[in-house]
């Protein structure tokens, strides 16, 4: 794992929502919840992410059930660290988050950068891992509640990406402690 943006720095963190649960077939795809392992990985992965330094300056979250309900957990893990209790950003959910295709999300990532610190994006694939690929032109598999965490290269339009953070895998590289 390389180092968070430097201070004065952008980083982008773009997380896949948590598992979501099926139980319901009926159930319309935006109003899916997450499923117990969803409800597990998404603290965990924000208390790895919070201990790394690459809290959150900016929140924009898919407004699907499962994209909240992840930002709700990451947010929970992230206030594990007394630093981060009262200094996280409100969310901003946002419909076009849901489902929303890499041409479409590279265009409006601009706007959407703080002047320094770290975006979130929380949503979907296959739209985050495509993302990931036309901005770093690394292809990556992103799983559920996995992180990938990006900082801009030296073209302007182009991310390096720094590392993919896997829950599966946070315990094996010692970034938490094994249940």
């Amino acid at each position: 794992m390389k180092a968070p943006p430097a201070p004065g720095g952008v980083g982008l963190a773009l997380i896949r929502h948590g598992k979501s649960a099926w139980d319901d077939p009926t159930q319309p795809d935006h109003a899916r919840p997450l499923a117990p392992r969803g409800r597990r990985d998404a603290p965990r992965m924000g208390e790895v992410l919070g201990g790394l330094g690459w809290a959150p300056t900016l929140v924009r979250c898919s407004d699907a059930v499962r994209g909240w309900q992840t930002w709700e957990g990451l947010a929970g893990g992230l206030r594990r660290h007394a630093t981060l209790q009262n200094s996280l950003p409100d969310a901003m959910l946002d419909n076009a988050l849901f489902h929303a295709r890499a041409g479409e999300l590279a265009a409006a990532l601009p706007g959407w950068l703080p002047p320094a610190g770290v975006l979130w994006l929380i949503g979907h694939n296959p739209g985050w891992e495509e993302l990931i690929e036309a901005l770093s032109g690394e292809s990556v598999e992103l799983p559920t509640c996995a992180a990938a965490l990006l900082v801009p290269g030296k073209h302007p339009g182009r991310w390096r990406l720094i590392d993919v953070l896997r829950p599966k895998q946070l315990a094996d590289r010692g970034l938490l402690s094994a249940d």
